[in-house]
């Protein structure tokens, strides 16, 4: 009888050893089954995320460089915005994974654009003065008709404009931009130089 209860014993423990052991392999399964779960639909959005984001990524890839040339030997007593400035060259290059358009003097593959002016750090952009007009506002389109050409992922263009030194304070080029596909127009502005005064 003690062989028989030391037997029952035995074959207890055993089967209390053995569901353990399968709740502890069940709590593993689940927690493995979670994990998989959880990548499966990040996958899944990642492989499904909305195509905004992507067009985006074009825009923001734009690197637009400047480089400070010759003088331009341009000068004018009665007009100081043609007095004696700076050529300056640049390079629009299309870092994104999408094609942009820009846009282009008519009858030309030159970038359409023009300088601006700030007067401090938190002030609007705004076009240079001429003789026919004060200053106003960076335009929302530099023409109302401009053609486009495209840009393929990593393309680039270089071109150069003048810069009259005048007046002396921040300037940029601005310029506008298309995302392909998408006909809204971004309205881009380099980084600020300052101008050249002597």
């Amino acid at each position: 009888m003690g062989t028989g209860l030391l037997r029952a014993l035995i074959i207890h423990l055993a089967l209390q050893k053995t569901t353990s052991e399968r709740e502890r392999n069940l709590k593993y399964a689940i927690f493995c089954l979670s994990v998989a779960i959880l990548l499966f639909a990040a996958d899944q959005l990642a492989k499904h995320a909305p195509t905004n984001s992507s067009l985006l990524n074009s825009t923001i890839n734009v690197r637009f460089d400047l480089f400070f040339d010759r003088p331009s030997g341009n000068s004018s007593p009665h007009n100081p915005a043609e007095s004696s400035g700076y050529y300056i060259r640049f390079r629009l290059e299309n870092e994104g994974n999408r094609s942009i358009f820009y846009p282009i003097h008519p009858g030309t593959r030159d970038l359409l654009g023009h300088i601006v002016h700030r007067t401090a750090a938190q002030a609007p952009w705004v076009a240079l003065p001429t003789p026919n007009s004060a200053n106003s506002p960076v335009r929302q389109s530099i023409d109302q008709n401009p053609g486009w050409i495209e840009m393929l992922p990593g393309g680039w263009l270089d071109g150069q404009f003048c810069d009259p030194s005048w007046p002396g304070d921040d300037h940029a080029y601005a310029f506008d931009l298309r995302q392909a596909a998408n006909p809204a127009v971004i309205h881009f502005v380099s980084h600020p130089f300052h101008a050249h005064t002597e």
